[in-house]
């Protein structure tokens, strides 16, 4: 039986346009189909003031077809922060701000001025599915956090370089450098060379951010297979060599416990993905137009 899951690389309530849903569907042909779903209500933004009911309803309704399909959601966001803040008898300084798998894998700060509106969207969404659907502990089951940066390093066996605010074009068969920052040069940045050593490929040649490129690896945390994945004990694993690697040794097993639901891409066993728009009118099942 194919698998079938949804990568959801979330930005905060201020952010225009940045939050991106992927769905990925795996075929029999060793070869994957990843749809951006471009929906207005993640593409608006928000003000402090508006009326979070109005927005985050709308959001909410999206988050439970993706949880009450044959599909899982991964998402890159922190969503079980363990025992942040404050730690229970922190032995480093940097347990006051960073999980231990944050340490590991070089993420940011949960609670960082970056990342913590987005944390607090997820957990506020999350909440609301789990009340709606009457579903509590979603988290580990139907929901998972993954982090797009370091399941490349994994896949690619090294650093990538730096992809993040750039855009790629797919043209004659090959991922090509569109936009990138105006510090850096196109041949110091890596999107395209993400791209190409993903295996994907487009139908035209509109441009592919890195955001859109973050929620089809996360996506991808859900197709390719126990093998394909690190979690539970497999992540403990290289949490633990990780830290050891930079002589920081915990004196109990929790140390090295990794959050729940926590899980990074390995391999990609994929001979090609092949990306695709979908845009979603507000007054569409847009589940049922996803049937292919």
């Amino acid at each position: 039986m194919t698998r079938t899951a949804f990568g959801l690389d979330l930005a905060g309530y201020s952010a225009v346009a940045k939050t991106k849903l992927v769905r990925i569907l795996e075929r029999d042909d060793a070869t994957a189909e990843a749809t951006l779903l471009d929906f207005s209500v993640f593409n608006k933004k928000h003000h402090g003031n508006d009326e979070i009911s109005a927005v985050a309803g709308k959001e909410v309704s999206i988050l439970e077809k993706c949880i009450t399909t044959d599909a899982s959601l991964f998402v890159d966001v922190p969503i079980d922060l363990q025992d942040l803040p404050p730690p229970h008898s922190p032995q480093y300084i940097w347990q006051l701000q960073f999980r231990s798998v944050d340490r590991a894998f070089e993420g940011m700060a949960p609670l960082a001025s970056r990342l913590g509106a987005p944390v607090a969207r997820f957990k506020n969404l999350l909440e609301l599915a789990e009340r709606n659907l009457n579903k509590p502990a979603l988290l580990g089951k139907m929901v998972f956090e993954t982090y797009p940066a370091a399941s490349l390093k994994l896949v690619l066996g090294q650093e990538p370089k730096s992809y993040k605010n750039c855009q790629t074009k797919y043209i004659g068969a090959e991922w090509v450098p569109f936009k990138w920052p105006k510090t850096k040069k196109a041949d110091e940045t890596g999107l395209h060379d993400v791209a190409n050593k993903l295996h994907l490929s487009a139908p035209d040649e509109s441009p592919w951010s890195d955001d859109e490129i973050d929620a089809v690896i996360c996506a991808m945390a859900g197709v390719v297979g126990s093998n394909g994945v690190l979690k539970d004990e497999t992540l403990k694993y290289e949490i633990k060599n990780s830290l050891q690697s930079q002589g920081l040794r915990g004196t109990s097993n929790q140390f090295y416990e990794p959050p729940v639901g926590y899980v990074l891409v390995k391999n990609n066993p994929f001979s090609e993905i092949r990306l695709r728009r979908l845009k979603i009118a507000a007054d569409v099942d847009w589940a049922k137009a996803l049937v292919t």
